[in-house]
């Protein structure tokens, strides 16, 4: 059985192994594992963080699996850690950014993949990020 691999810009249909459709986004994304911590608050403004692993990641956004609950609409913080192979963790740029949830996908318990769209200047005056490790 001949299998294509998978080409940057494409990706898979349905789980089949033979074919693959091309990417929608106009902007490319990085579909490695990137460290990605994030801060945000329940309604009733208790915070909340947890430490993830972005499933991708492109200008405008990231997808990324939650161990608890999200709602569309929340506003989060996310701080992405950019490593390369080799290096100390400590040594790895960092961007923190602010972020809207724009889908959520519920799993098993309250888990779920959550996708968040950053945001620019023209959707949002920008206000410094704070996020405390």
């Amino acid at each position: 059985m001949f299998v294509l691999p998978e080409a940057p810009g494409m990706q898979r249909i349905d789980n089949s192994p033979n074919f693959v459709k091309p990417e929608r986004r106009s902007k490319p994304r990085l579909y490695d594992p990137i460290p990605v911590m994030v801060q945000g608050s329940e309604g009733n403004g208790e915070l909340y963080k947890f430490d993830t692993v972005a499933q991708n990641i492109g200008p405008g956004g990231l997808s990324a699996f939650a161990p608890r609950e999200m709602r569309e609409g929340e506003e989060l913080a996310v701080r992405i850690r950019f490593s390369l192979a080799g290096t100390k963790p400590i040594q790895a740029p960092v961007v923190a950014a602010r972020a809207i949830v724009v889908r959520v996908e519920k799993l098993y318990d309250n888990a779920c993949t959550f996708a968040v769209s950053f945001f620019t200047r023209q959707r949002k005056k920008a206000a410094s990020v704070s996020i405390s490790d």
